[in-house]
């Protein structure tokens, strides 16, 4: 799955802006209320990718039979503390 829209998000110089990708070619994708929540919405887009590793990494850790299940959790809660960080910054 990839995003609807292109990486990366932007703000305009007012900060209320959204724009994704190349803002020439997509234009203005929505407005917000204040710069804080603009931050917060290009932060999370922008996070994407790697929220979506962090969960393959997971499931992969999950899934892999080959190795014992501490190796498993350990994997595991690797990629999950790897996606809590990345959340904890949007």
């Amino acid at each position: 799955m990839k995003p609807a829209t292109p990486l990366p998000w932007g703000t305009d110089k007012d900060g209320k802006r959204l724009y994704a990708g190349d803002a020439a070619a997509y234009g203005c994708v929505a407005e917000t209320a204040s710069r804080q929540n603009a931050a917060y919405i290009v932060a999370a887009c922008n996070a994407y990718p790697q929220l979506v590793e962090a969960l393959r990494d997971c499931l992969r850790a999950m899934g892999t039979s080959e190795i014992s299940y501490e190796a498993k959790r350990k994997r595991t809660e690797s990629a999950m503390r790897a996606a809590s960080a990345l959340l904890a910054n949007t």
